[in-house]
């Protein structure tokens, strides 16, 4: 498979986040050469880490390392390579850093240190010491990285990829946050300007947009199918959203494509209801305009609108396919 670009994908995070089990996974996905710096280390070393480790110190450790780390950031032909967990320690690496996506894998405490103790690992060996490393970290991975992962399954970066792609061709200045529910799990991506640069995620499928008439006065996400509301919460009505879904049905809108709700909670709430019930279900991207939205009611899948009797009484939980947060 082609390249994605120079720029690398680079796993990060502290011991135990399973940084090279999801550099193994996306290398997999890409037909790419995972690159795993303690990997790499050991051969370099002729025996393990921790033996080094031991009986040289953690200071000619990191030196070593940093020599490792350095060069495979700097190898033309690399896609996805994994960190050990102190590498950002040096700041020529962090510097080095700069041009790759850099995706942090968050890992809890109580995770960290099942996976990591007694596992070989010189730092994993007291857990007050372990905990207060961590903690010391963290700053540093997420002062760096593009993207946040949780480690909450083996698969997560395989299934991010897509997303991740999208980072890698878009280049500086988008970062992403990956969503995970009971329900189904989806990117969230930053960055200023989106809107205006016609970023859009996933690029598959025609879009409907729905949108209110504040916001659609000013803002356009380049689709020819929309349908403009009257702001305000009383427009959440279930009237309302016999108006959107038939229009939907004219515009020939089938289950390939998407309903993209661009504004605030209201303009999200009725978007998405409407994407929840139409054909029994088709997928939404939430594209907030407000700050209520961006932090709140554009995430966890609550959709829906209000009756006479009662706000929101009428509604389905349907997960979004992405939240563009411009």
């Amino acid at each position: 498979m082609e390249a994605l670009t120079p720029r690398a994908i680079v796993f990060v995070g502290f011991m135990g986040a399973g940084k090279s089990l999801a550099a193994r996974g996306v290398a997999a996905d890409l037909g790419a050469e995972p690159l795993d710096s303690d990997r790499e280390l050991e051969r370099e070393l002729g025996e393990s880490i921790e033996s080094f480790f031991d009986r040289e110190g953690e200071h000619a450790f990191r030196a070593r390392e940093e020599q490792i780390v350095l060069g495979l950031l700097e190898r033309p032909d690399a896609q996805v390579i994994a960190l050990g967990g102190g590498a950002l320690g040096s700041e020529r690496v962090r510097e080095a850093l700069g041009r790759h996506v850099v995706c942090h894998i968050d890992v809890s405490a109580e995770d960290a240190w099942h996976r990591a103790s007694n596992k070989g690992r010189p730092l994993a060996r007291d857990r007050g010491r372990f905990d207060e490393i961590r903690r010391e970290r963290t700053a540093t991975y997420e002062s760096v990285a593009d993207a946040l992962l949780p480690a909450a399954d083996r698969d997560i970066a395989r299934r991010a990829l897509p997303a991740l792609k999208a980072l890698v061709a878009e280049g500086p200045g988008l970062r992403l946050v990956w969503a995970c529910a009971a329900s189904g799990d989806y990117p969230v991506f930053f960055g200023r300007g989106l809107v205006e640069r016609g970023f859009f995620w996933p690029e598959e499928g025609r879009r409907f947009v729905v949108t209110d008439e504040n916001v659609g006065a000013h803002h356009s996400l380049g689709s020819p199918w929309q349908k403009v509301i009257r702001a305000g919460e009383e427009q959440k009505t279930i009237g309302l959203a016999e108006d959107v879904l038939r229009e939907m049905a004219r515009s020939g809108v089938d289950r390939e494509d998407l309903v993209a709700a661009l504004g605030g909670g209201v303009v999200g709430d009725l978007a998405g209801f409407c994407a929840a019930v139409y054909q029994r279900g088709i997928g939404v991207v939430q594209v907030p305009s407000t700050l209520v939205a961006q932090v709140d009611s554009a995430y966890g899948g609550k959709t829906g609108v209000d009756l006479p009797e009662g706000k929101n009484y009428a509604g389905a939980y349907h997960q979004p396919a992405s939240v563009l947060v411009d």
